[in-house]
C-alpha cells in the first residue's frame, strides 16, 4: 500500500473512514489511539482525536503495531485499541520514489458543484492575506468592550466584512478532477562506528467532493410532523501539505531517532440549501461559505539504549502544536413568501430582521493547542522466561479557543423609508445578493449594525495534566504458557475555564475541574495447545476522558457533518472493563485463521445528543455493553502454469 491507511484497512477490525482516519471495531474518534514512535500525535483537526494516517507513507514507517488488548505500558484512554507506529531510523537501502495521480469519481468530478472566489491562492491551502480579520474588527477585539454597551460603532464594523471574494456563491457546471503528488527518499552513512540515517517525505494532494444533505427536523415523539425540510449541495475543496524529515543514529545496539512532522489541511466550503419550516408555504434560501484551515506540528526524538545484555532503557519526549482558524464563516437566509398579498412574493428577499423576514451572519474561530509529551521504560530480563518492566509518562495540554460570532440588523424605523415587515430596508435593497446587500454604501445608509451573539461564552483556557507510571512482567511459564500482566497508575488534572474577553467581565459559563487517579489492571494469558495453534485470554480496566471540545460550553460548527455542536461541562470520565478471548492457527507461513469474541462493559459511556435547539450536545449515559466477534482467515493460492 502507499500509505499506512490503506495497509491498516486490510487488518480485522479497523476500518478506514473519511479522509483516512483509522477506527478500531468500529468504536469511532472517541476509542481509537494514534501513536507515533509511543507518542501521542495530536490530530491536525483539533476537532477530532484521530490522526488521517493516509498522510503517513509506507516507505517511512518501519513497523505498525495494532494492539486491541490494553496493556500497561500504554495510556489509560484504551477504548478500542491503539495503533503505535515506529518510522524508520537509518534506511538499510537509499531509496527515492515520485509519484503523480489523477482520480474523480461519479458524484463529483464534471458535475455541477458550488464554490466561492476567496483569493487567487486558495487552491494551494493556504490563505494570501484576503481573509485577515479588517481594521474595524481587530480593533473592536483589541478594546476589549461590548457590542452590548451601546458604545461601538458597530456600522464602521458592518462595512467591512462582506465582500464579493468571501460571500458571493457561484455556480461551477464542471467540478475539476482531483490531483496529487508525493515525494520521499532516504539514504544512510557510515561515520566510523556510527550509522547515520536521513529519510524525508512530502505530499500534496486537492480534491473536491460534493454531497447532497436532504436534512430534516421534527419535534414531535412520533415523527409525526416534520418543522423543518431542506434539500442542499455541498462542495468542499480540500488541500493537504504534508511532509515528514527524520533523523537517525545507530551505534552498535542502540537508536537514536528524531521525527518532524508537519501537516497542512484545509477545506474551503460553499453550500447552498432551499426547504420549508413551521409547515408553511414560505420557501427559504440558505447559504454558507467556509474556510476552515488546520495545522499540525510535531518535533520528538526517541532513544532506544541496550545497557547490558539483559536490561534495555527506552527514552522518548515531543511537542506538537495545532491549530484551527475559520475565519469569515458566512450564513444568510433568504425568503419567498409565495404570498399573492406580498409584492415581493414570488422572490427570495433578506430584510436583515434576525430571521423573520431574512438573516446574516458571520463568524470567527480560532483554536491553538500545545502538547508536551516524555516517558522512559526500563526493561530488565531477570531470569530465564521472565522480564520485569517499569516506565513513567507526562503529558501536559494546553488550548485556547475562540469563538465571535455577529449578526447583521437593520433597523425597525428609517426616516423618509418606507418599512416592510418591519424593516427599514427599501423592497429593492432587499433583493441584493450578498456582498452588495452589506456594501459599505448600504451600511452606511441605512444604519446596519451588529449584534455578538454570544457575548458570555467567547473564549475558553482548557489544560490536561497527566502523570502515568506502571509495572508489568512478561512470564514464560512453561514452553507452552506465557503470562503478560501489570497494572499503571494513572493521575490527571483536567480544567476548561472562561478567559476574559472584555474590560468588564460579564456572566460567562461556570468551568470545568476535574482531578482523579486510577489503578488500571491489564493481564493477558497466551497457551499454545498445539503447535501452530493457540488460546488467548484477556481482561482489563481503562477510561475514556472527556475531550477538550465537549467539554468547552461553546458552539463550533463541524464541515464534515453539516451539524452544530456545543460542549457540556458537566461531563465526566468513563471507565471501561474489558474482556475477550481469540483462537489462532498458523497453519502455514503467512497463511491464518483466527477467530475472537470481546465485550466491554461502560460506565458513564459519553454520548451525543440532539437538544430542542437541534445543537448535537454530550451527556453521560448510566451504562453501556458492547459484544464483538471477529473472523480472520489467509490462505494463499498457487496459480497453475
Amino acid at each position: 500500500e502507499g500509505n499506512i491507511a490503506g495497509a491498516l484497512g486490510r487488518v480485522t477490525g479497523l476500518s478506514v473512514v473519511g479522509s483516512g482516519y483509522v477506527y478500531v471495531r468500529g468504536l469511532g474518534d472517541r476509542y481509537s489511539l494514534a501513536l507515533l514512535n509511543g507518542l501521542p500525535l495530536p490530530s491536525p483537526e483539533p476537532l477530532k482525536r484521530v490522526v488521517p494516517l493516509d498522510l503517513f507513507p509506507s516507505s517511512v514507517i518501519a513497523s505498525s503495531l495494532v494492539q486491541k488488548s490494553y496493556s500497561a505500558n500504554y495510556p489509560g484512554e484504551f477504548g478500542g485499541g491503539v495503533i503505535n507506529l515506529t518510522t524508520k531510523a537509518v534506511p538499510r537501502d537509499p531509496f527515492l520514489s515520485i509519484s503523480f495521480g489523477m482520480s474523480g469519481d461519479s458524484e463529483t468530478t464534471g458535475n455541477l458543484g458550488y464554490t466561492y472566489y476567496g483569493s487567487k491562492a486558495d487552491w494551494t491551502g493556504f490563505d494570501n492575506g484576503q481573509r485577515d480579520i479588517p481594521p474595524a474588527l481587530s480593533a473592536f477585539f483589541a478594546s476589549g468592550d461590548r457590542i452590548s454597551s451601546g458604545t461601538v460603532n458597530t456600522s464602521a464594523i458592518a462595512a467591512q466584512l462582506i465582500t464579493g471574494r468571501n460571500s458571493a456563491v457561484q455556480r461551477w457546471q464542471n467540478l475539476p478532477p482531483n490531483f496529487s503528488g508525493s515525494i520521499s527518499g532516504a539514504k544512510s552513512w557510515d561515520i566510523g562506528s556510527v550509522n547515520l540515517g536521513v529519510i524525508a517525505a512530502a505530499g500534496y494532494s486537492n480534491r473536491w467532493s460534493s454531497r447532497q444533505p436532504h436534512q430534516q427536523r421534527s419535534l414531535s415523539a412520533d415523527l409525526s410532523t416534520i418543522e423543518s425540510d431542506f434539500l442542499g449541495l455541498n462542495t468542499d475543496n480540500r488541500s493537504v501539505l504534508n511532509g515528514l524529515l527524520g533523523l537517525g543514529l545507530e551505534f552498535g545496539e542502540n537508536k537514536i531517532r528524531m521525527t518532524n512532522v508537519y501537516v497542512h489541511d484545509t477545506v474551503k466550503q460553499a453550500r447552498l440549501s432551499t426547504g420549508r419550516q413551521n409547515q408553511t408555504a414560505v420557501d427559504y434560501m440558505r447559504q454558507n461559505t467556509g474556510w476552515y484551515e488546520r495545522q499540525l506540528f510535531s518535533t520528538q526524538a526517541v532513544g532506544e539504549f541496550k545497557l547490558g545484555s539483559d536490561i534495555s532503557l527506552d527514552l522518548r519526549g515531543s511537542y506538537a502544536n495545532s491549530k484551527r482558524k475559520a475565519p469569515y464563516e458566512i450564513y444568510f437566509e433568504y425568503l419567498r413568501t409565495n404570498s399573492a398579498a406580498d409584492p415581493l412574493g414570488q422572490f427570495f428577499v433578506n430584510r436583515l430582521n434576525n430571521g423573520n423576514g431574512g438573516d446574516a451572519r458571520v463568524t470567527f474561530s480560532d483554536l491553538n493547542e500545545d502538547l508536551w509529551s516524555a516517558g522512559a521504560d526500563l526493561s530488565w530480563k531477570a531470569a530465564e522466561g521472565i522480564t520485569l518492566t517499569s516506565g513513567a509518562a507526562f503529558t501536559d495540554t494546553q488550548r485556547t479557543s475562540s469563538r465571535r460570532q455577529f449578526q447583521f440588523l437593520a433597523p425597525g424605523i428609517c426616516e423618509g423609508v418606507p418599512t416592510v415587515v418591519s424593516s427599514c430596508l427599501p423592497s429593492g435593497v432587499t433583493l441584493l445578493r450578498p456582498d452588495y446587500l452589506l456594501a459599505p454604501s448600504v451600511v452606511d445608509t441605512f444604519k446596519i449594525s451588529l449584534v455578538e451573539s454570544d457575548e458570555g461564552n467567547p473564549a475558553f483556557l482548557a489544560k490536561l495534566r497527566n502523570l502515568a507510571g506502571y509495572g508489568k512482567f512478561n512470564w514464560q511459564i512453561v514452553d507452552t504458557l506465557n503470562l503478560d500482566a501489570g497494572v499503571r497508575y494513572e493521575w490527571a488534572k483536567l480544567s476548561v475555564d472562561p478567559i476574559q474577553v472584555f474590560k468588564i467581565p460579564g456572566a460567562a459559563t461556570t468551568g470545568a475541574l476535574q482531578k482523579k487517579a486510577y489503578w488500571l489492571p491489564a493481564a493477558t494469558v497466551t497457551w499454545e495447545f498445539k503447535p501452530q495453534m493457540q488460546f488467548r485470554i484477556s481482561g482489563s480496566k481503562t477510561i475514556a476522558r472527556p475531550q477538550f471540545r465537549e467539554l468547552i460550553n461553546q458552539p463550533y460548527y463541524d464541515p464534515e457533518s453539516n451539524r452544530e455542536y456545543r460542549g457540556n461541562p458537566l461531563l465526566i470520565d468513563s471507565q471501561l472493563y474489558n474482556g475477550e478471548a481469540r483462537f489462532e492457527w498458523y497453519f502455514a507461513s503467512q497463511q491464518r485463521f483466527s477467530v475472537a469474541g470481546f465485550f466491554k462493559k461502560i460506565d458513564n459511556p459519553i454520548e451525543a445528543f440532539l437538544n430542542s435547539s437541534f445543537i448535537t450536545s454530550y451527556a453521560n449515559a448510566p451504562s453501556a455493553k458492547l459484544y464483538g466477534a471477529e473472523v480472520e482467515v489467509q490462505k494463499q493460492f498457487e496459480l497453475a502454469e
